[in-house]
């Protein structure tokens, strides 16, 4: 139901129609509301009963109710606008508020998209049936009534609490969830660097390591190079040592020693050998 269509449900009265009065708060309804008039509490307004109609701003519920209790009169309707949704209100306030100025709920719901928030209807005495939220029925004026009244609040009040428990308790797990894997997030970013400054320390051990592999190889290199240098000039003073050694077996000395031999092994061959040898190098 639209906001006219609620107010235009307490329009009817005993007396005659009441009047329509737009408080400070709800002046935005004007368009809403045909035929609404404007009203200040404590100005001079037209007799009869009316319909206030109010609005307050979250949080600012317990102060708007006590400043417009005053100005509900008997026969009156206040229809207030509380832009708090009902898992918002500050019920204990809001409860203060009302006993306090002597008003009396007879209707309290959500509103409907698209405004936000809670519609309270209350008026002073007895003058308008509550209204079960359960069932969706006038409450009449009897004792058993108020009994049953009673009984559902006391019951489903109960019952609220125990909800409001688990959503606490789940909202508290959540919380901690969410704490847990922050900290797994931060641990794991922890350990992600770490990882990479192992890793670039590795990887300039590294590069170290290759730095000093390839001087060496260089070194290693030219010790290589120098040895075969080595190899090579000893060859040549191998190869002339026995150039000298052939030299020397064939000198002078080398042929006298032969001669003797030969004079001793055998005197009379050995010595014709030796003779021709001498007649032919003079000879030659």
């Amino acid at each position: 139901m639209s906001i006219a269509e609620i107010i235009a449900e307490y329009v009817p009265a005993v007396e005659g129609p009441r009047s329509i009065l737009l408080l400070a708060g709800a002046r935005h309804l004007a368009e809403r509301v045909p035929g609404a008039g404007t009203y200040e509490p404590g100005d001079p307004r037209p007799g009869g009963a009316a319909i206030l109609v109010g609005a307050a701003r979250p949080g600012g519920e317990s102060d708007e109710v006590d400043t417009v209790a005053t100005a509900v009169h008997e026969g009156d309707v206040l229809v207030l606008l509380l832009g708090a949704t009902p898992t918002e209100l500050r019920v204990g306030p809001l409860v203060q508020s009302v006993t306090a100025g002597g008003l009396r709920v007879v209707r309290i719901e959500e509103l409907e998209a698209p405004l936000r928030g809670t519609l309270l209807i209350a008026c002073r005495g007895a003058l308008l049936p509550r209204a079960s939220y359960l069932l969706g029925e006038a409450i009449p004026d009897t004792e058993r009534a108020y009994e049953r009244l009673a009984n559902e609040w006391a019951i489903e009040g109960l019952q609220l609490r125990a909800v409001a428990g688990m959503v606490a308790a789940a909202h508290a797990a959540a919380e901690e969830a969410d704490r847990a894997a922050q900290e797994t997030r931060l641990a794991a970013q922890q350990a992600v660097r770490s990882a990479q400054e192992a890793t670039r320390a590795t990887q300039e051990r590294v590069r170290a390591a290759e730095d000093v592999a390839d001087v060496r190889g260089r070194e290693l290199t030219a010790l290589r190079a120098e040895l075969a240098a080595l190899h090579a000039e000893l060859a040549v003073v191998a190869k002339s040592n026995r150039e000298l050694r052939v030299l020397a077996k064939r000198g002078p000395g080398w042929r006298i020693k032969r001669a003797a031999a030969l004079v001793k092994d055998d005197p009379v061959e050995g010595t014709k050998h030796v003779l021709r040898s001498v007649t032919g190098r003079v000879r030659g």
